[in-house]
Order: C-alpha cells, then structure tokens, then sequence
C-alpha cells in the first residue's frame, strides 16, 4: 500500500529555507531519540534481568569453546550436539558456544567440524548453573600418514562448515583467505564467490553486482548494521573505499530470512570487524607497489593490528590502522555511432556509421586510511556487550586529457581535474548479547554516516575550428567501414606549433557535489529455545528493528563559455599565454607539455598533453578574477552569463540530483526454526516493513536567454509510505552425512532510488521541441519472488561440492520511460497543446521480468593424497545466468492527410509505443572462478582466475546501436615467504597478471565503443605476526 502527498510551495529559493531545515532535521532527531531512548531502557532490563534470573530449574547450561588442537585458533561453525538428543548449536565466528536446557546429570557432548575428526566428551551437567566444556579438534587424517597441517586448508574448512550449518543459502570469505588475495578491497574480495561480478574502473572493483542484478539490490552491511548511500542518485554504497585488512570475515546471503532486511533481492553482504581472541596479537604490513601501465612507483600498503584482552579475558580491545595509496590510471577509447537513416523506426538494420572517437588519458592515484576500533566486555559466558567502531577516508588526485574527433565538426579537447574530493564513512554501533534461561537476546542501537562530497571538479575544453579529416574519411560509405583506430590515426592534428595556435581554449568550468547521509538505528531480538521431544527441538525468534535516515545532495554545475584573452594576458603571471589565430582565446599552445607515448599498447596516436597545472593556475585567476568583477556589480550578478564573466550554471545539472529527504522505517518479523532430527530443518516466518518518506524537490525552468548566475526555482514538498508483510520459508534436510538439501521461498522488495522519488522537475520550453523530467514519488517498491534450490555434497575428502539452482520474478518493475509526447496526448503543464516534448518519467510496470541461473561450487583440499598433491588446495565455482526484462520503445512518424476544411496536406506526428524484450544490463552470461593454492614449508601461494562473460552494456530502440562488453578474463597471484624470524614473511601481490583490458563494442559488429586499459599493479613487501 502506498500513500503520497504532495504540495508546492510559491516562494522562490536557491537553497532550502533555514527554518524548514531547522523544524525538518529537529523532528528527524526527536522520533530518533525517541525511538532510541526507548531500546536504551530495554538494554538496561535486559542486563538486569540476566543477572535476577531464576536459579531453580532441573537443567542446566553448557558453554565453552572449540578450537584446532594444533595452532590453538577458533573453529566458527562447529556444530556441538547433545547425544541422544536433537539439542544443539554451531559455534559463533570465536568458536564459542552455548547450549540451554541440558538435563541435570551426566551427558555426552558431540562435537564435528568438517576436515576434523570427530569428538565426544563427557560432561556433568549441573542444574541451575553454566557449566563449561572447552574442546580441541584434530585435523582428521590417512592412518600410517602423516596430516598435513595448513593455513590454507583451516581457511577453507571455516567457510564450509560455516555454509554447511546456516539455514540459508550463504557464502563465507574467511578472515585467512581475505589475507591471501592480491585483492585492491572489499569489494574484490567478494568477486571472487559465486555468482558475484564486479562493476570495476581503472581495474579495481567499484561495486557488487549478485547474480546478474544492479548493485541496487544488494544490502551492504558492517556487523550487521547497514551503510548508508554515498551515491547521489541511488541507495548503494561504493565500497571500493573500504580496505579488506580491517574485514574478519565477509557472508554474502543468497536467500534471506525473516530477522534480514527485506531490500535485498539480489542478497545481503555482511561485513564483519572481529573482537580481540584469547591470545594478544600483533600484526604489520608494509608492502611498496608498482603499477606497470603508468611506471608508478609510489603505491603502498601500510596495516597494523593489534588486540589484547585484560581483567582475566573480560575486557577486550582490537585496534586496526590502514593506510594506502594506488595508482588506478588508466587509457580508455570511446566511440559512438549512429545509423545512415531511420526509415524503418528500428524495426529493420540500418547502416552504422562512424560518429565519434574519444581518447581518454587518465591519472588517478586513489588513497585511503580507514581503521576500527572494537570494545567488549563479557559479563559471562551468557552475556556480552561490545563497542563496534569503523572509520574510512578515501580521495584522489584525479586528471584526465581526452580528446574527442568528429567527422563533420571540430576537434574537442576536454581536460578535468580533481584532488579535492573525499568520500567519509564512519559506523559506530553497541550490540549485546544476553542469555535469560531458554530465552537469547541480541540488540543494538548504532550510528552512521557517510560524507561524499567533492567542491571543485574543475574542466575546460578547447576546439579546434577546422574539419580535421581528408573528405575520404567524411563519405556515408567509409564511416561505415572504418574503424575507430584507422579513424584517430588518420586525424590531420599533428601536434605542430601552427595547429596548436590555433586550437583555442573555448569552455571552463566546474561541478561541486555535496552527499551526506547519516542513519541512526536500533533493534532487538529475541529467541526462545525449546526441546519437544528428544527428536524435535528448534526455537521461536521475534524481533523488531527502527531506522532513520536524513538525507542530502547538493549538486552544482556551471561553466563560462568565453574567457576573454584580454584580461589574462595584462597579468605577468601568464607571460607564456598565447592568444589563438583562429579565435580571441587562450590558444592550446601554451597550455602544452610533452606527448603521450605508447596508447593503447601503441595501437592510438596519441599526440600531445596538456599541462594540468597551467590549466588550474589559470582558471584559479579567473575564478577570483570574476568573483572581484561581479562584488563591485550588482547588475552583473543577475545577467554575468551575457557579459562572459563568472561561471554560468547549467540548469538541468544542477536541479535534478538535489535531494532532501528524511526517511523512517519500522520492521518486525516472526520466525521459527523446527527440526527434526539431525535430518529435517523447516524454518518458516514473515516479516512487516513500513517506509514513510518526507521529500523536498525543487521545479526549474530553463528559460530562453537566461544568463543569471543564480537557478530560479520552485520547492516541493512531497510525503510517501508503504509497508508490506513479507512471507518467507526454508526448508533443510540432511538425509545422509554427506549429502543435504536446502530449498528457500522468500519475498523481497525492491525499493525506488532516491532520485526516482524526489520530486525535482526540470521544464526546457526555450526550443521547438522541448524537454520535461520528473520524479516520481507515486513510485512502488518492486515486490520480488524468489525461489532456491540447493545441492550439497561434503566431507573430509570432497570438501563441498554444491549446486545452487535460482529463480526470480518481479510485480511491479520500475523502469525510466523516454517518450515524445505528440499533440494527442495529455497537455504538459507549462507546454501548449500542440507542443512536441521529450518526456522522462520513471514508472511502475507489469510485463514479464525474471532471472535465473545455476551456480556450481568445489571448495576442496587434497590433504589425503601423496605429497606434493596433498599440499594444493582448490576453489572453483561457475554461474551460468539467463534474464528476460522488458524495455520501452517508441516509433514516432508523420502521417500526412488532406483538411477536409482546407484541403491542403496536413502533416500529423504519430507514435506507437510498445515494449521490446531483452536481457539485463550488467549481466554476465557466466561467470567462473578459481583459485589454486599452494603451501610447503613457510611458502604460502594463490593463483587465481576470474571470468565474467559476455554483458549487455547499453539498450536503444535501435537495435543496431546497442552495446555489449566482451567476456573479460584475469589472472592474479598473492605469495607469502616464512622467513627464519619467527613470525616474519615477505609477500608479494601481482594483480591482472596477463594485462587484461576491457572491451565493449556494437551487438551488431565487431568494431568497439569501448576500451579500457588499466596494466598490471604489483605489491612487494614485509608482514610481522607477533
């Protein structure tokens, strides 16, 4: 059920009123603090209420940990049972364990753990009291053999055991293997599970794309709680930020469960920072890097951990510090295309002509420092409260020289420059746990907040006024031949001193973003444990969770088109400004320094760059040149664009991505776990959300002949809400010891980004036919079902052999719908009758939309066979995927007809629209995995590969002009080297091994729209492990 309010205000304003914020934010903060305060008193019940529990029952509690016999370290997921009954748990990510409800007397305990051998042990259980049982597991063994005991092979028996007793789909980067990948950051780490592919620039992961779907449909969380958006549109979070040396371990759910948040069609990514272990630790890293495509020496990687417990373990502290810097340049080609003619409106192939081609020289050297802090206490074995604290900055010293050849126009030169951005995420949360008898209690309250903001992106352009090309290469026939390389290199710019007068400096001018977004939550769980008989046991879970959120995006965008020679070239600063011959501008001449060899492996010529520090010295003088001008002027504050001084804003830029939106939520869920058994497992539940949404947008006209410096606008007010009730059921049955099965039903929705339901609106009537975009907050969530169906074989030899079927269909798809509006339509406020208007709206549908797709797993180590086999271990796994979504498509033409008034030919514009199907964008039609490792004597070596295959980049009611990026294939290697000091290693990383490049090019040829080459990266360097 949806529900939207909507109203506009009258008053004029370039920035929302001061007391609208003040009354907005203030009541964000009241229903927080509200909320929040009310979850404080039931923590301190809570606490209470354990310490006042009851002694007097004829059962008691087991608690303990489980851990490898040999190195001591914790085993999580270990799976400890009750002999005889059907009461039991899996040991948490420290290897500890509770069991209530044991039956006073003597009982033995059964403790299994894949890869090790099994264990029972005898214990008295005392009535009324935590008993305790600590446990060590031996690796399991050939008897007459020796066991071969690896890091390697403990990595991988956590993540299974771990996947093997979830009851969802679920797969596990154990802390180990996030060590052992030559991986850039959390997000590369995740890329290499199942079903996972990665939206990447310059080589490094940007964001998680699960199973085919946008990374919309993806929940990010840290421990549990969920990142706030540092997006300016969406409600995703690039995580490429965030270093994996802080991470203890990654989950990514495939299927949820009711107690999971329901926005997460794709899955839920959970990111977890560890607490300090029994044992003090002290770990560095400091490993220098190389990056081959730019010969850049200055990468590094600096990481020290250390974790202590105090006051007889009750106390723990674990402080992480990371520091890195990467070099992610990179050489890209762009190139466009268009159709001879379009006389079959996209119904029949047309031919495709060369538009445009677009060289692109990027430098991009990213920096990072992020760090946590955790805080625990265990007040007993039942009882815990721990102070989670992440903090991440990254930036980057970003420049870009592309240059953009036409056929039948000029030369274009475009430069960009950016080092002031940054991209800040805090997250702090306390959680506890507490244990009440059969009753188990987890909650928190938590805080966070992302700060994206980047005040001067700085760009020019330069032109050059002549047609660039020989007439051969401007004929219909060749640009439907040549390809973008014979096209650049045939380009009449030859770098001389003649050509560089005369391209002139023609456009400069920036873009400011400013995201903030700040979540405040809370939550509370609570199970009840019960044992039926001695064969049925489970537990009833109920919970409730509160989050708000305040929300906004400041986006700015102008640009000066003319910036007079005249007034530069009285300042001896700019001595070496040279005036161009073709136009009263700077000319490029003087902006000049060296050339760029090598492009594209020396397939593109280049030619000459720009020096980014003239550019930035000059368009620092004009800025304060200007700003001195238009203080002394009040006139020229409102009409500066017409006398070329200052910066003139775009209207469109700078209208549709500004956002103030204050969001609540409310979700509680019932959930059961029954089992039967060691054999059945059946857990069903439903969970209720409401979303209320309080929005404020802005109308903006962009009006003919407007120069104001200033965006005269309109602010709307708009309120939504939905809710649901979300069924959801899983079902596990383990007939044999090593076989099981697990199916899943679950219902999930798909929420409207941030932009789509703002109510900005952007009206351009200054041309003949003229443009209209709105959002829309009458927008639907997406209501998805989704269907699992698991396969899993394990054991100490196979490891885990798994087969994962998946389908998903959706009611109610959103979808942007680009249309001309024709004189038969519905009249468009602000546009005439018979008015032609391109429309943007984003709208809910109906039509058909499903993915689906089988992803097949082998973790294994071969530990059992003869040496050197036994010291490999393997991951392979491969998704082959398959979607159907529906696409709009219009086909305007004009019907002429005779006026039975005049009886002169009369021309009418018609249009048929339809849907056209297709694949998703960004969905790989298989992606495959696999890692080799190897470990002998202190060598500990990963090599990995990673496949994604062929993708749909681009949709166009042309079917001729559609894009597609070609499979893409990469190898990777991470060693360490044990030296002879104890705890001293050498590591090297070596990252895109075989310098793959990414290539996208027409569905309907083979010649490229796209090229990306970022080369390989290497890390050398010491890790200490004290």
């Amino acid at each position: 059920m949806i529900r939207v309010h909507l109203s506009l205000s009258a008053s004029q304003a370039s920035y929302v009123p001061e007391s609208l914020q003040v009354i907005k934010l203030g009541g964000f903060e009241m229903r927080t603090k509200t909320t929040l305060g009310l979850l404080w008193g039931m923590i301190f019940a809570i606490i209470n209420a354990t310490g006042a529990y009851s002694q007097a029952t004829k059962t008691g509690t087991l608690a303990g940990t489980v851990v490898d016999a040999q190195s001591k370290e914790p085993l999580p997921g270990a799976t400890v049972l009750v002999v005889g009954t059907n009461n039991g748990t899996a040991t948490n990510l420290e290897g500890r364990y509770v069991i209530n409800g044991i039956e006073s007397g003597r009982v033995k305990i059964k403790f299994t753990y894949v890869g090790y051998k099994d264990k029972e042990a005898e214990v008295f259980i005392k009535p009324g009291v935590i008993n305790k049982l600590d446990v060590a597991l031996e690796e399991s063994a050939i008897s007459g053999k020796e066991v071969i005991v690896t890091a390697q092979r403990q990595g991988q028996q956590q993540a299974i055991t771990q996947q093997l007793t979830s009851n969802t789909i679920v797969n596990i980067v154990s802390p180990d293997r996030i060590m052992q990948n030559p991986d850039a950051n959390a997000a590369e780490a995740i890329g290499r599970l199942p079903g996972i592919s990665l939206i990447r620039s310059g080589g490094e992961g940007q964001n998680i794309v699960i199973r085919g779907l946008d990374p919309s449909y993806t929940v990010i969380e840290l421990n549990g709680i969920q990142l706030p958006s540092n997006s300016v549109d969406t409600r995703t979070i690039n995580i490429s930020g965030l270093s994996e040396y802080v991470l203890g371990g990654i989950s990514v759910f495939k299927s949820i469960t009711p107690d999971m948040e329901a926005n997460s069609v794709a899955g839920a990514v959970n990111l977890t920072l560890a607490r300090a272990s029994d044992r003090p630790t002290l770990s560095v890293i400091a490993e220098p890097g190389y990056n081959h495509q730019k010969d850049y020496f200055g990468n590094y990687i600096l990481n020290a951990i250390a974790s202590q417990r105090f006051f007889g373990g009750k106390l723990g502290i674990k402080l992480d510090i990371d520091a890195e810097r990467t070099n992610r340049g990179a050489q890209t080609l762009g190139a466009g295309y268009l159709v001879n003619s379009n006389v079959t409106g996209g119904l029949g192939m047309e031919q495709v002509l060369l538009n445009n081609v677009s060289l692109n020289n990027i430098s991009n050297i990213k920096e990072k420092q992020g760090g946590s802090l955790v805080i625990d206490w265990r007040f007993s074995s039942l009882s815990s409260l721990t102070f989670y604290n992440f903090f991440s900055a990254s930036g980057a010293q970003y420049a870009e020289f592309t240059k953009e050849y036409q056929p039948f126009y000029y030369n274009y030169y475009d430069a960009t420059l950016d080092n002031s951005g940054k991209n800040l995420l805090y997250n702090g949360s306390l959680q506890g746990e507490n244990r009440i008898g059969p009753i188990s209690l987890d909650y928190g309250i938590s805080y966070s907040q992302v700060h994206n903001y980047d005040p001067w992106n700085k760009n020019w352009q330069f032109r050059w006024l002549t047609v660039p090309y020989p007439a051969q290469y401007t004929t219909n026939d060749s640009l439907a031949t040549l390809t973008p390389q014979d096209y650049v290199n045939a380009n009449l710019d030859s770098g001389s001193v003649s050509i560089l007068q005369s391209i002139a400096l023609w456009h400069m001018g920036y873009t400011s973003s400013d995201v903030f977004q700040k979540n405040s939550e809370g939550y509370l769980n609570a199970k009840l444990s019960f044992n039926l008989t001695s064969d049925v046991s489970g537990y009833l879970k109920v919970g409730f969770e509160y989050k708000g959120t305040h929300r906004t995006v400041n986006y700015y965008s102008a640009d000066q088109p003319y910036t007079s020679y005249k007034y530069a070239q009285r300042d001896s600063n700019f001595s070496w400004l040279t005036v161009s011959t073709a136009s009263p501008q700077p000319a490029a001449y003087g902006f000049v320094s060296g050339s760029v060899n090598n492009f594209l492996s020396g397939k593109y010529n280049f030619g000459w760059n720009v020096d980014f520090s003239k550019l930035d010295d000059y368009w620092n003088w004009w800025n304060v040149f200007s700003n001195k001008v238009i203080e002394g002027d009040s006139v020229i504050k409102t009409v500066g664009g017409n006398l070329y001084i200052g910066f003139v804003p775009d209207f469109y830029q700078s209208s549709i991505h500004n956002q103030d939106v204050t969001e609540d939520y409310y979700a509680g869920y019932l959930m059961s776990e029954i089992d039967l058994g060691e054999v059945v497992s059946f857990v069903p539940g439903a969970r209720y959300e409401k979303l209320t949404d309080d929005l404020i947008g802005y109308q903006v006209y962009n009006l003919e002949q407007t120069y104001s410096l200033y965006i005269p606008r309109t602010q709307i007010n708009a309120s939504r809400s939905d809710e649901f009730i979300l069924p959801n059921f899983h079902l596990k049955v383990k007939p044999l010891d090593w076989l099981a099965f697990q199916a899943a039903y679950t219902k999930t929705l798909g929420r409207p980004s941030y932009q789509q339901i703002v109510p900005d609106i952007y009206i351009d009537n200054s041309s003949s036919t003229g443009t209209y975009q709105a959002g829309n907050p009458n927008l639907k969530p997406e209501q998805w079902s989704n269907y699992d169906l698991q396969v899993a074989v394990f054991g100490n030899e196979v490891g885990l052999f798994s087969v994962d079927w998946f389908y998903k269909e959706v009611k109610d798809k959103i979808w942007t719908r680009t249309y001309t509006r024709i004189p038969t339509d519905p009249v468009i406020p602000n546009f005439g009758a018979n008015a032609l208007v391109n429309v943007t709206e984003t709208v809910n549908h109906n039509h058909l939309v499903y993915v689906r797709g089988v992803e097949v797993e082998w973790q294994t180590n071969f530990w059992y066979l003869p040496k050197p086999f036994s010291y490999f271990t393997l991951n392979l796994n491969y998704t082959f995927l398959n979607s159907e979504t529906q696409y709009p498509a219009q086909r305007l033409f004009t019907v002429v007809t005779i006026d039975s008034v005049t009886h002169r030919p009369k021309a009418t514009p018609m249009r048929v629209d339809s849907t056209v199907s297709g694949r998703m964008l960004n969905q790989p039609n298989g992606i495959g995995n696999a890692s080799l490792g190897f470990e002998w004597k202190g060598l500990n070596l990963w090599v990995s590969y990673q496949y994604n295959g062929d993708i749909l980049t681009s949709w166009t009611n042309q079917p001729e002009l559609r894009g597609r990026q070609s499979a893409y294939r990469r190898w990777d290697m991470q060693a360490t080297l044990q030296l002879p000091v104890k705890g001293l290693k050498l590591r090297c990383d070596v990252a895109n091994i075989n310098n793959a490049q990414q290539v996208s090019s027409l569905v309907s040829g083979p010649r490229p729209t796209y090229i990306e080459s970022y080369g390989w990266t290497s890390d050398f360097g010491v890790m200490y492990n004290f």
